[in-house]
């Protein structure tokens, strides 16, 4: 289930510049800090899509407490447990009023990610 629900936030980041009108915003930075953020939201995407996929294909390797399974799965912990905090203290508390069920979506699938990865943290290699 992890690693569909970081599918599902790698999907959804699809239709994320549309929905925040990345076209109009980016326009206003010089080239080279709106190309840097450009790479760098593709990159995360790919990042969080590759993590979907290993939790999808690869689960049973994951959680069985190999050290490369758990090397993976301590990575995905420290890449997703920040990320609860920044969803809930870092981004801009209107645009999250603003679209509360995107919100809440991401608040949820975040907070799921996050405690699956600590959980196999703890439980992997039994």
């Amino acid at each position: 289930m992890s690693g569909m629900a970081q599918l599902a936030i790698a999907a959804a980041n699809y239709w994320l510049p549309r929905f925040l009108d990345y076209r109009r915003h980016l326009a206003e930075m010089p080239p080279v800090i709106r190309q840097i953020v450009i790479v760098h939201s593709v990159y995360i995407v790919f990042v969080v899509a590759a993590l979907g996929l290993l939790c999808v294909g690869f689960a049973e390797e994951l959680a069985g407490g190999s050290r490369l399974g758990r090397a993976l799965v301590w990575f995905m912990a420290c890449f997703w447990v920040p990320r609860v905090g920044i969803q809930l203290f870092y981004y801009d508390r209107e645009t999250r009023r603003r679209y509360p069920i995107q919100d809440a979506l991401m608040v949820g699938a975040v907070i799921f990610v996050g405690a699956v990865t600590v959980m196999t943290v703890w439980g992997g290699g039994r």
